[in-house]
């Protein structure tokens, strides 16, 4: 018994393990593997920031990198927030779509001075 290849829509060979049945009843490779966080150290932060220029676009990308960084955002949040986002008396973001469509409030640190984070994305 032959079986019949599979063709995607531009009548290229698929392969058999993008069919929902290949993988049917085994459990994934990596199932109760579990990875440490493994975030960037200080000085890896402030090498990007250098390789950023000095130009608009390297501004720009450097205030993106310390609201990351320094409110702990993740990509997503930091790229939807606004400019009514932003408290510059109290130093905090409110991070209006996080992960699980959770509103949240994000304080300055503690090891950023006043407004610094703020004026950083252009707020003021």
């Amino acid at each position: 018994m032959q079986s019949v290849p599979l063709l995607d829509c531009a009548g290229r060979r698929r392969s058999p393990a993008t069919t929902s049945s290949f993988h049917e009843g085994l459990p994934p490779g990596n199932k109760g593997l579990r990875y440490p966080p493994d975030p960037p150290t200080v000085e890896e932060i402030i090498a990007v920031m250098r390789a950023a220029g000095d130009g608009l676009e390297g501004v720009r990308l450097r205030g993106i990198i310390i609201t990351l960084w320094r409110a702990g955002l993740r990509i997503s949040e930091a790229l939807a927030l606004n400019e009514t986002d932003l408290d510059s008396e109290r130093g905090s973001l409110l991070v209006r779509h996080g992960k699980g469509r959770l509103c949240r409030m994000r304080h300055r640190s503690p090891y950023v001075a006043p407004g610094t984070m703020l004026r950083s994305v252009g707020a003021g």
